[in-house]
């Protein structure tokens, strides 16, 4: 979306941004933004990392959460740009890009991370017998 413009009416209330250490996403807060990104969660419930990562995600400097009225944008104090969404979510979309890529080259290999583990492990118990 376009950069936020405010309205002269509306005060623009620049936010403390508290950051907690100890922040968990709910479920579906992880699903909302997991669909957001764009996720399915029937084929990439094992990428949902990538969507509660991006929950917890701080603010870049010079980055600052401005509000005015009930919509919330970011301001970059430096370059005097305004975006509706959170900075970070653009590197999530690239992360999940490349998980995706990573899963699909594995995939055309025909390797299975998890089966991989599997006969390793199955290799590893004939060779103690």
């Amino acid at each position: 979306g376009g950069a936020p413009a405010a309205m002269p009416e509306q005060e623009v209330v620049l936010l403390d941004e508290e950051v907690d250490e100890n922040y968990v996403p709910t479920e579906t807060e992880i699903d909302e933004y997991a669909e957001w990104l764009g996720m399915d969660k029937e084929t990439e419930y094992d990428l949902w990392w990538i969507a509660k990562e991006g929950l917890k995600a701080s603010l870049p400097a010079p980055w600052k959460a401005c509000e005015a009225g009930s919509d919330i944008f970011y301001f970059n104090s430096e370059t005097g740009e305004s975006v509706w969404d959170h900075p970070c979510d653009e590197h999530y979309k690239g992360l999940l890009a490349t998980e995706r890529q990573k899963k699909e080259e594995a995939k055309k290999s025909g390797e299975d991370p998890t089966k991989k583990k599997k006969e390793k492990k199955e290799e590893k118990e004939e060779k103690e017998e």
